[in-house]
């Protein structure tokens, strides 16, 4: 292959712009770095590369496009596999609180914080209503306050009890308006539901005018059942809450931790009762303020206890509940 200006000499050179071949004369060379020089053709200026510089190209292997079929997925069945997932197992912490580990502090927890100016106050009402009881029979403005007090007192309850399944540590030191508005309903399931477990022995009784062994079953079975379904009502407020069949389940999925719950309780009345009526009769004997001042703290003690307990036993069996 022979240079295009000169036919004699030998083409040491191709341009990539103008596709001719030329000898060195015909190309000028520029060094650009100390490893790379550049050939400029004096025609067109293109680029030139020296004969047998290129280095062969491996050829190209053309692509395959691979066209997916459209799959139409069934949403029905990706619940359903879903459904029967098994779920995942979280570990459990050494120290993570539980059941039984919340059980002690529930002694001390009406005076935490804030709580024991709670306590006090709510005492103090217990004392004036049950001391001042004669005129407030005559009087319907006190009869009004004392309505007032009692459901106050009420759902101050149930709002320790909310507290206690939602894990908030201390008493909370007045009942917003957001809890009034929405335990209107709550209300009156827990209400329904005492009727439900007290109505047996009431009918019982109306129809036979009597105690006897079928009438104390009857009453100890309501005892037994109404703390199960305060829980149920407040974990989940909703009208199903007070169905008796699903409050059984309850029972047996939880039962050994139900029963010591409601011992704590009946101890805790138990305890109530004997503070306040044979241990004041035997040595507060002429000191009845006092004693009706004991009454009364003790009993808003222990029933901000009870409602403690109801709400932790909710809190951590509430899966198991619903």
């Amino acid at each position: 292959m022979n240079c295009k200006n000169h036919p004699a000499e030998k083409a040491n050179y191709t341009c990539e712009s103008c596709k001719a071949n030329f000898c060195t004369p015909c190309i000028t060379a520029r060094q650009i770095t100390p490893g790379f020089t550049a050939y400029i053709c004096k025609e067109c200026g293109g680029k030139c590369n020296p004969f047998g510089d290129e280095k062969a190209k491996p050829p190209v292997k053309p692509r395959k496009v691979i066209f997916l079929e459209e799959t139409k997925i069934d949403e029905k069945s990706v619940k359903k596999e879903k459904a029967q997932a098994p779920a995942a197992q979280i570990p459990k912490k050494a120290g993570q609180p539980n059941f039984w580990k919340s059980l002690p502090g529930t002694l001390i927890f009406p005076l935490r914080g804030k709580g024991v100016f709670v306590v006090l106050i709510l005492s103090a009402i217990v004392f004036a209503s049950e001391y001042f009881a004669e005129i407030v029979h005559t009087n319907p403005f006190l009869q009004i306050l004392w309505v007032i007090f009692f459901t106050y007192s009420f759902v101050y309850g149930l709002k320790v009890l909310d507290d206690a399944i939602k894990g908030e540590p201390r008493l909370s030191a007045w009942i917003d308006l957001k809890f009034w508005l929405n335990i209107i309903w709550p209300m009156v399931y827990v209400i329904l539901a005492s009727l439900l477990c007290f109505l047996p022995a009431a009918a019982y009784f109306l129809l036979k005018q009597k105690f006897d062994v079928i009438f104390f079953p009857l009453l100890g079975g309501g005892v037994f059942f109404l703390p199960m379904f305060f829980v149920r009502v407040m974990a989940f407020k909703k009208p199903a809450t007070i169905n008796p069949i699903k409050t059984v389940t309850s029972i047996a999925r939880t039962f050994f931790a139900y029963l010591i719950l409601c011992v704590l309780i009946f101890g805790l009345t138990f305890g109530w009762f004997y503070l306040t009526m044979d241990f004041s009769l035997d040595y507060l004997t002429g000191y009845e303020q006092i004693v009706s001042v004991l009454s009364s703290f003790v009993f808003v003690y222990f029933l901000l206890i009870v409602a403690r307990l109801l709400g932790i036993f909710g809190r951590f069996y509430q899966q198991k509940i619903g």
